[in-house]
This record gives structure tokens, C-alpha cells and sequence, in this order.
């Protein structure tokens, strides 16, 4: 079904919002700033989503289904669990590279959370799903017993997650200069290797 123009409007009002906050940060970016770069007036982000704060929370969970979706692009039915967790680490990669804008907002989401329990609650949602995510394919490796771990696997799930934010705040920060892509894909298949292990 196609869109309506209002949802055409509000998507619109999101990929420039993420743009914008990618480049400016938070507070320095303002409806007026948003709504020029949509060639409408200031009225019509406040309209859809009332305050900046539900903007952010819309920009986010947007980025969350395009990099929900990017994951679960390359995942295939004869991959096992240590593959498809290879793929998870290489997809947040991919999309970190990709989706700079994206991934910039996130990392101030992260920031923010640390000191507003609004952002705080979006950033506690996000984890728990992807901890999830891992926990399951954790479990999936000690059925086909090809992972042997000796910890709970929701620590080992958390430890990896916490890895994968590691490894994508270094691929921004540094540029892609400091940590090529490549040797950042390596470590991360060493950090699975040994949190879990696993030995080919």
C-alpha cells in the first residue's frame, strides 16, 4: 500500500533529522534547521512528533530496523551458530561503515544515556534486544555443541555485546584509520573464538 503523503512527510523529517544530528549533535540541532533541509515549515516536525525528544526516539528506531534488517540480510540456513555470529559482528561493521549518519547517532544515544533516564530507557531497550539476539545464538552453538562456554550464556551475551559496541566505537572514532574494517572483523572472530570456546 502506498504512503500517505503525512507518512511521506514524517520519514522525510527523520532522514534529515539523522543527518543533522549525526553532523550537529542533539542540542545544537533545531526543528528550524530540520525543517528547512525538508522545505517545510517549523510546524510540521512539531506536528509529527511534538518534541525533540520524540524525534530522537523516532530518528533511533528507525536506525534500528535498517540495521535489524541489514543484519539478517547475509544469514543463511546452512550457517551455524559460530557463523552466524561472525555475521552479526561483520554486519554491525558494515553498517557502522555504511551508515555513518546512523551509527553517529547511536553513539550519541550511548552518551546521552549516561546522564537521562529518557535516553537511558530507549538504550536499555536496544541492548536487551540484541543481548537477546546473541544469547540465542549462543544457545543455538551449545545444541549443535560447537560452543562449550563455561559462564551463563546471558553474561557471555552481555560480553559480547559489549564487544561489538567496542569494536564499531573504534571504527568511528579512528575513521577507519586507526582500525582498518578487516583487522577490526579479525579480532572480533578471535573475541568469539575465545569468550566461547570454540576452536575450528
Amino acid at each position: 500500500m502506498p504512503k500517505s503523503k503525512g507518512e511521506k512527510s514524517r520519514d522525510l523529517i527523520v532522514e534529515k533529522a539523522t543527518i543533522l544530528l549525526a553532523r550537529k549533535g542533539f542540542d545544537q540541532t533545531s526543528f528550524q534547521e530540520i525543517a528547512d533541509e525538508c522545505g517545510v515549515s517549523q510546524a510540521t516536525p512539531i506536528y509529527h512528533f511534538r518534541s525533540k525528544e520524540g524525534l530522537f526516539r523516532a530518528v533511533v528506531e528507525s536506525i534500528r530496523k535498517n540495521k535489524q534488517r541489514l543484519l539478517q540480510q547475509n544469514v543463511e540456513m546452512k550457517d551455524d551458530a559460530f557463523d552466524r555470529l561472525l555475521k552479526y559482528f561483520r554486519g554491525h561493521l558494515n553498517w557502522a561503515e555504511v551508515y555513518r549518519y546512523e551509527a553517529g547517532v547511536f553513539l550519541q544515544l550511548h552518551h546521552f544515556a549516561s546522564f537521562d533516564s529518557g535516553f537511558a530507557a530507549i538504550y536499555q531497550e536496544i541492548a536487551i534486544f540484541e543481548r537477546r539476539e546473541i544469547e540465542s545464538m549462543i544457545a543455538a552453538g551449545q545444541r549443535e555443541r560447537i560452543f562449550m562456554p563455561k559462564q551463563p550464556t546471558s553474561l557471555l551475551a552481555e560480553i559480547l555485546h559489549d564487544c561489538i559496541l567496542g569494536v564499531v566505537t573504534n571504527l568511528l572514532a579512528g575513521r577507519g584509520q586507526l582500525h582498518s574494517p578487516r583487522l577490526l572483523e579479525r579480532k572480533s572472530k578471535l573475541m568469539i573464538q575465545k569468550i566461547l570456546d570454540y576452536e575450528i
